[in-house]
């Protein structure tokens, strides 16, 4: 409980630095989704597998594997931000040969 509370109190103030702030609620909701999922599914994952294998061992090396699939995602994160961006600019200009959007007022 101790290391788990000063990481949620950091949490907010990370996310106000990555994220607009019309996404805060959004982001803010999915992260803690996330987190509490983890925090009620870890220990009843690791218990299911040290009751199959007899050991942590698994359960360790499939948190860490955990792990490491969330920072590569969040190390690209950026970049696909990026593209989403460059492509919905590309649709709505029509710069790839299409038409793309028009806006048409009605008068």
């Amino acid at each position: 409980g101790t290391l788990v509370g000063s990481f949620m109190a950091l949490l907010g103030p990370l996310m106000a630095e990555t994220v607009d702030r019309c996404y805060m609620p959004k982001v803010t909701t999915v992260a803690f989704s996330a987190l509490g999922t983890g925090f009620m599914g870890g220990p009843a994952i690791a218990g299911r597998i040290y009751d199959s294998y007899g050991s942590l061992d698994w359960s360790f090396l499939l948190a860490g594997a955990a792990t490491v699939a969330g920072c590569v995602v969040l190390l690209l994160t950026p970049h696909i931000v990026a593209r989403s961006k460059q492509r919905a600019e590309t649709i709505l200009t029509g710069e790839e040969g299409g038409e793309g959007f028009h806006i048409v007022s009605e008068s």
